[in-house]
């Protein structure tokens, strides 16, 4: 039986995603792991990626102690059990390039133990699972990995993942190393009919109709994911009948949930709001919107003060990868800027104001009104485009293959951090505005809407007057409110005194 051999489960972490470019950084064997020293410097996005940090790296190991230390484990292993002995991976292909190499380079062999890939495997028996990556797997035989991306962590998940397959094997009567490698020399069968998914029919077809948020739930009842719907019935079956083809990072969510938890609103005004509470509250894993910060435009303005002979690129760091990115050369740069302060009439010497730079963004905000107010009525605007991100593409910025930094370009783009700062400013005394008002929604049956029976009316109340209106909460309600007058809702703000909002807020 497969239990009777010695069984190494290996992680490789790199410092790059192709074994011809990258080396290894970390190693991981059953319950030992070694992080490597480094002849050229990591980058900081592998680095947070992986969550090594520099020192680590500086008080590494060298390739020659983590061969060595490797070579004793599997002598070891031999001791007790001969020749009855094979390592596990998971995606092997990966793992077998780098331990090759560091094998080549001290043994002048490769890899002396045949390496078993966990990842074909249970295609091969499993060949309806929505993904079959290692998170997923993992949380689908029971070992989530949380937010573990160590090589340890994929050791152990990769040894839970095993252990269920092994059972599988065990039914089958694959009982030997020869036995096994045979069985996985077949190509994996293609996936026919429905996939398999751990959260059941049933349960998914007993959800409400009505609107609210829902949850995906791990095995250990930890939030994956959460979202909103105009009916929860309808968007969470969406998952399961096509509606993730291809997204590669749903299915590997779905594929780790086995419970669905939902809360039903009274509106999806209200779904939408209850959404953001809960993302900024649990933090999801799969959820990207609303983690961060946001943007703050304003600060982006910083760059824009200071006399540009006195720039120094690194102390904006932030600003420069945000809106200069890979702008590399200062001379550029300082011309650009000077250009800008000449065609705005500014002096070159003199440090700038917020206060003075919004003055100057002002004529280029109601420009951009102008031209986008043009625009809209040009074309059908869809809910989700009229609260567009603004994310437009300055002369060729976004035109990689042609684009050349210029001291001409470096004026478009201060033109447009200086315009999105005024508007962001604006838009801020706006929605500190709808903060603190009361505003009436009337919501009207329709075809549509069948779990309404009657025309509604509700009323949203002001904030609560913290010291920092969550200004980003707000812009959630705006858009909410838009999304209702799409689809024949009215609502008007009956205090402190009747607004409307403009388009482009």
């Amino acid at each position: 039986m497969l239990n009777s051999y010695a069984l190494l489960f290996v992680d490789c972490q790199s410092t790059g995603a192709s074994p011809q470019t990258s080396s290894l950084l970390e190693l991981a064997v059953n319950g030992q792991s070694w992080v490597l020293r480094q002849d050229e410097a990591v980058s900081p996005k592998i680095l947070r990626l992986i969550g090594i940090s520099s020192e680590e790296i500086a008080i590494g190991k060298s390739a020659d102690e983590v061969f060595a230390d490797f070579t004793q484990l599997i002598d070891d292993a031999r001791e007790g059990f001969g020749e009855k002995i094979f390592a596990v991976a998971h995606f092997a292909r990966l793992e077998q390039s780098y331990l090759d190499r560091l094998w080549q380079n001290f043994a002048q062999t490769n890899f002396p133990l045949p390496l078993i890939c966990t990842h074909k495997l249970a295609k091969i028996l499993h060949p309806r699972l929505p993904n079959y990556g290692l998170r997923a797997l993992g949380g689908w035989f029971g070992k989530p990995l949380d937010d573990g991306k160590r090589a340890a962590h994929h050791v152990d998940a990769t040894r839970c993942i095993w252990n269920a397959l092994s059972v599988e094997l065990d039914r089958r009567g694959i009982g030997t190393l020869d036995d096994l490698i045979k069985f996985m020399e077949q190509k994996p069968a293609r996936a026919s009919g429905r996939r398999e998914f751990l959260i059941t029919r049933e349960r998914r077809l007993g959800l409400p109709s009505d609107p609210g948020v829902y949850r995906y739930l791990d095995r250990n009842g930890k939030i994956l994911y959460v979202g909103k719907a105009t009916s929860l019935k309808s968007r969470v079956n969406s998952y399961f009948t096509g509606g993730c083809r291809g997204d590669h990072r749903k299915l590997e969510m779905l594929a780790q949930a086995v419970e669905v938890e939902v809360t039903t609103t009274e509106a999806p005004l209200f779904a939408g709001l209850l959404e953001y509470d809960e993302i900024r509250r649990l933090k999801p894993t799969y959820n990207i919107a609303f983690k961060g910060r946001g943007r703050d435009h304003l600060q982006a303005l910083q760059i824009l003060m200071v006399p540009p002979t006195q720039i120094v690129m690194f102390e904006y760091a932030n600003i420069m990868k945000e809106y200069f990115y890979d702008l590399e050369d200062q001379n550029i740069l300082v011309d650009g800027l000077k250009l800008w302060r000449h065609k705005r009439g500014v002096s070159v010497e003199d440090t700038l104001s917020e206060r003075g730079l919004l003055n100057l963004g002002m004529p280029l905000l109601k420009n951009w009104i102008a031209e986008e107010r043009q625009r809209r009525n040009c074309r059908e605007i869809d809910v989700d485009d009229a609260t567009d991100s603004e994310e437009e593409d300055i002369d060729g910025v976004d035109d990689e293959d042609n684009f050349v930094w210029t001291a001409e370009v470096v004026v478009a783009v201060c033109e447009r951090i200086v315009r999105r700062a005024t508007r962001n400013y604006i838009r801020s005394k706006w929605l500190r505005r709808i903060a603190g008002a009361t505003i009436q929604l009337k919501f009207t049956a329709g075809r549509k809407q069948k779990h309404n029976t009657a025309d509604r009316e509700a009323t949203i109340f002001p904030s609560e007057r913290y010291p920092e209106v969550d200004l980003r909460r707000v812009g959630v309600l705006v858009h909410e409110l838009r999304r209702m007058e799409s689809k024949g809702d009215k609502w008007q703000i009956i205090s402190p005194w009747p607004m409307t909002i403009p388009f482009w807020i």
